[in-house]
């Protein structure tokens, strides 16, 4: 199994590369983990927010090889505790 963590936009902060680094070291023994970065949508003057996020939504799409389970990070969404989501990741090596 292999996992990509695709974020939008491009030189990420250092807090987030941080970040990043420390969970591919964690994670490397059992998870190959790869860092995408997205381009963001094109938000200037005179621009459509929501076509932006659709553009940005459907090159996050492509990016995801066909087979990929998706797993989406997000604000709103469903909590996990670290062990619910390592079971669930257990369950997805399968």
């Amino acid at each position: 199994m292999r996992a990509w963590m695709l974020a939008v936009g491009t030189g990420m902060p250092d807090w987030v590369e941080a970040g990043f680094a420390e969970y591919r070291k964690r994670l490397s023994h059992w998870l190959p983990l790869e860092l995408i970065e997205i381009s963001p949508g094109d938000r200037g003057k005179g621009r459509d927010p929501r076509r932006a996020c659709e553009d940005e939504g459907q090159r996050l799409l492509d990016a995801c090889p066909k087979s990929a389970d998706l797993i989406l990070l997000d604000g709103p969404g469903r909590a996990h505790s670290s062990e619910s989501l390592a079971k669930r990741m257990e369950h997805w090596r399968m």
